[in-house]
């Protein structure tokens, strides 16, 4: 039987995020925080390798996709 492994990633903060609030389908930006924070895990290397990348169409999602892997 084939397997595959599955990794969720959750997008960089947003200006929602640190004011507690539910964002939902609201299609805001990372903060440039966020990116910071999303650039020490990268820089880290916290984020697994992986040959395809699905991403929602949020704004949010898509920058946190392209910024991790942006040769996927």
């Amino acid at each position: 039987m084939l397997t595959y492994k599955l990794h969720l990633i959750r997008h960089g903060m947003t200006e929602g995020n640190l004011k507690g609030q539910y964002i939902g389908s609201t299609d805001v930006e990372i903060t440039t925080n966020g990116i910071n924070e999303l650039e020490k895990l990268k820089n880290d290397r916290i984020y697994p390798k992986c040959d395809i990348v699905f991403s929602s169409p949020m704004k949010r999602a898509v920058k946190t996709a392209l910024f991790l892997y942006p040769r996927t």
